[in-house]
């Protein structure tokens, strides 16, 4: 990427205004074949100062029906996630789909524009304003929900391979600094090796707990199963949820967190100035065990499950999608009829709350990024997938292991 060049469009933006943007681009595209490229980059740049202004200036001024158009909408549906906005962040992601589908041949030219329509892609999947179930939400009493004691459980979810990996330090570091916690790890396919250090561990610790379950071999489905199983291990246990990743260890300072949350239902660390599937970080949740939490969590449930289940190849960051949409719709009382006689959902962003930063909470066990990639996807080093536009402006992700296929 020529930075000079890149830095000649933001001047001009600021100072010549869209007009001389687009022309610039077009000129720069004609002769070298990157001017494309270059304005996405400069989305970009708008994004992450958290500009809206200019990014709206530029979607009004750009060309209807083209790829630059496309681009121009996906950093609209950055403000409308910004805003908290589900339908419209859905909305503007599929428009900028259907145009991505179009354009593809275009977007191959550039690693970068060849990710967006796959970061298109799972974000289409992953965040609509469908309507979402409300099972689960009201079949409890406020009499359930009374004062006791404090309690807390630190939940995860992952596969054998990273249980086996990860679960002895993990366990280990919530031993040290939450020494009074409850321990519930979500084991999915384990193996034999597995269900003999899951054997191992409850023989030594009376406070942990196991569940398990056989499923398609997806990496998504890891990183999800823990907010699949939140409701009924939070109801179960009548306890505060620390949900977490496996991968990772605590601090002295995380038993902090329920009293940066006094006030709340639950909170996380959220980024800003990012696309909606950024937004939510899900390596560290943490749920008050209050009315509110207990509908939230069956309402992240039954969103999750049917992206789970009724597709065939369910999109990488599903957890933070889900979260972002459950979030922002709980928080304006949405669905209406699961916040039947309560008050709003109250959420916290733990990022705002001064001193609060995730790496003093939280901090990543020791291991390479080949080691972890090929302890995630071992079952998927052979997939093939391909897209395919819906009626409706959606995608449906087409996974084989025996296809060859083109991506787009």
């Amino acid at each position: 990427m020529d930075g000079d060049f890149l830095q000649t469009l933001v001047d001009s933006l600021r100072n010549e205004g869209v007009e001389e943007v687009l022309r610039l681009v077009a000129t720069r595209h004609e002769a070298r074949g990157d001017g494309i490229a270059h304005f996405w980059h400069l989305i970009g740049r708008c994004a992450e100062s958290g500009n809206r202004s200019q990014l709206r200036t530029l979607d009004e001024a750009t060309p209807e029906n083209s790829v630059l158009k496309l681009l121009t909408h996906c950093g609209m549906a950055y403000v409308a996630a910004w805003d908290g906005d589900v339908e419209e962040t859905s909305r503007r992601l599929r428009a900028s789909l259907q145009m991505a589908f179009a354009v593809n041949k275009i977007l191959e030219t550039d690693p970068n524009l060849d990710q967006l329509f796959r970061t298109l892609v799972q974000q289409v999947q992953s965040i609509d304003a469908s309507a979402i179930a409300i099972e689960g939400c009201n079949d409890h009493s406020p009499n359930e929900i009374t004062a006791e004691p404090h309690r807390l459980t630190v939940l995860t979810s992952c596969n054998a391979k990273y249980f086996e990996r990860f679960a002895p330090n993990f366990i280990a570091s919530v031993s040290e600094h939450l020494p009074r916690a409850d321990i519930h790890i979500h084991v999915m396919n384990p193996t034999p090796e597995s269900r003999r250090k899951m054997a191992e561990f409850s023989n030594i610790l009376k406070a942990i707990k196991f569940s398990s379950e056989e499923c398609r071999e997806e990496a998504e489905r890891f990183a999800c199963g823990r907010f699949v199983v939140a409701h009924d291990v939070m109801r179960a246990g009548r306890s505060d949820l620390l949900i977490s990743d496996i991968d990772v260890g605590f601090t002295r300072e995380t038993g902090r967190l329920r009293n940066l949350l006094a006030h709340d239902d639950a909170g996380m660390f959220e980024r800003k100035n990012v696309s909606a599937m950024e937004i939510c970080h899900c390596s560290l949740s943490y749920f008050r065990f209050t009315d509110g939490s207990l509908r939230f969590l069956a309402l992240l449930r039954n969103y999750l499950n049917p992206k789970l289940n009724n597709v065939d190849h369910p999109e990488w960051m599903l957890d933070q999608c889900a979260m972002f949409v459950v979030t922002r719709r709980a928080i304006a009382g949405q669905p209406v009829a699961a916040w039947e006689g309560r008050l709003t959902f109250k959420w916290r962003d733990l990022t705002a709350c001064g001193d609060a930063d995730l790496s003093a909470f939280q901090v990543n066990q020791a291991i390479g990024g080949a080691e972890k990639h090929a302890m995630r996807y071992h079952a998927e080093e052979n997939l093939r997938v391909w897209f395919v536009p819906l009626p409706d402006g959606g995608v449906a992700v087409r996974a084989d292991s025996n296809k060859t296929a083109d991506l787009h």
